[in-house]
């Protein structure tokens, strides 16, 4: 089979691609995180830095992706440490709302708090000038998935951070909505949510 064959059965086929041709078979209906993958804290480390990532979506139909925010931190340990998440559905009007809520409630927890990391995307041209007309100290970094054909390999290559156990979540309490999903997430696509894994 020539390059350019593979290179399109890894775009149209990615589960079927990774499980014949890099060796890595995952088993359909979620098996790509194991309960093994998570690690957990009591008490964070100093942290180096923090900062949101976002996931914005702009719908409130059931059916729909969900927006997601996450405050993450880099801790001295180099381990990434989650803080705080949401994941909601709403317009363009309520998710800027509840971003910028969301923004001061972690900038309570962490005052040096500004960067916040969203896809490039259209949509998010749109919103993010106008957030950033009225809070100009925000610091918007675009993320761009360029070189990342699908959801699956970008999100292998986030697993690694699993793998290598330097991703930990709050014991107290535990964000059952996001292990709960992680765990559901499945290569071949079956999975009904993956807005907080992605």
């Amino acid at each position: 089979m020539g390059v350019e064959e593979l290179l399109k059965m890894k775009e149209q086929d990615p589960y079927k691609f990774y499980a014949l041709y890099q060796q890595e078979p995952i088993q359909t209906g979620g098996s790509f995180f194991h309960d093994s993958d998570f690690q957990y804290y009591t008490a964070l480390p100093q942290m180096q830095q923090t900062f949101i990532a976002t996931d914005f979506a702009f719908r409130k139909e059931q059916n729909r992706d969900r927006t997601v925010f996450m405050h993450l931190g880099l801790g001295i340990d180099n381990n990434v440490y989650l803080l705080d998440h949401i994941a909601f559905r709403d317009d363009v009007i309520g998710v800027a709302k509840r971003f910028v809520e969301f923004f001061f409630k972690c900038r309570e927890r962490d005052p040096q708090l500004m960067t916040i990391v969203v896809e490039k995307s259209v949509a998010n041209l749109a919103l993010v000038p106008t957030i950033q007309s009225e809070y100009p100290f925000m610091n918007f970094v675009e993320f761009s998935k360029a070189g990342m054909n699908n959801k699956i390999q970008y999100i292998k290559a986030a697993r690694e951070f699993f793998l290598g156990k330097r991703v930990f979540f709050p014991e107290d309490p535990k964000p059952t909505d996001l292990i709960n999903e992680t765990l559901l997430f499945s290569a071949d696509g079956s999975s009904e949510h993956d807005d907080m894994v992605d």
